[in-house]
């Protein structure tokens, strides 16, 4: 695989499993617990999924939060200009947008308790689901994997993991890679590369130095 997007890959693993190398069947047992302990995950303090997306001329970055302590919800994506936030104000929910020239339009509606608690159990719902896809992705890799793919295991202890998972061309040449990092039996980061294009998508669920910041409207 070239290396022309090898700048992408230098920052710092800050949530990085990696430890001593185990097996396959360690490593497939490891995921089996998480998928077991989400299966048991009844709530989240905090959650944010964060994607930065490269190529040689593009650079795209997106970001979704969730604060649900604070009943506080907030995204954006920079390349289109887009932001969005949903909050609870005044016995009143709130849902407001950017336009294409920064402008911010909302819409206001009477707070009830059942319409609010049934978006924060669609957000709660959303986190889970996102790391039952990865945890079967990770579990077809294992079940289906054949001489173009070559999977690298990782574990500090019985709630982390770090999972490469590299393409193999005819000639015996990477020609993609994906990394995959558990903390706490939760995705916490993955890294994608391949000659053409780098993506990092990296994930928070309980700790945040951050305050929801309400709009000015």
């Amino acid at each position: 695989m070239k290396k022309r997007f090898a700048f992408f890959l230098i920052v710092p693993f800050l949530c990085s499993c990696s430890g001593r190398s185990i097996s396959n069947e360690e490593a497939y047992r490891l995921i089996n617990n998480f998928e077991i302990k989400l299966d048991q995950v009844t709530t989240f303090s905090f959650y944010e999924r964060k994607a930065v997306a490269a190529t040689e001329s593009t650079r795209s970055t997106s970001l979704y939060q969730v604060f649900f302590e604070s009943n506080y919800m907030h995204s954006y994506i920079v390349n289109s200009v887009s932001e969005q936030w949903t909050y609870i104000k005044d016995q009143k929910i709130y849902e407001v947008s950017t336009t294409a020239t920064g402008e911010k339009t909302y819409y206001a509606y009477w707070y009830q308790k059942e319409l609010w608690e049934a978006k924060m159990k669609e957000a709660f719902e959303d986190v889970r689901n996102i790391n039952y896809l990865y945890i079967n992705r990770l579990k077809n890799e294992f079940q289906n994997q054949s001489s173009q793919t070559k999977i690298t295991s990782h574990s500090r202890n019985e709630s982390c993991l770090n999972q490469k998972i590299e393409r193999i061309n005819k000639d015996g040449k990477v020609t993609r890679s994906k990394t995959y990092d558990f903390e706490d039996s939760l995705i916490s980061k993955i890294d994608e590369v391949d000659d053409y294009s780098t993506t990092r998508i990296t994930f928070q669920y309980k700790v945040t130095t951050q305050e929801p910041t309400i709009p000015d409207l």
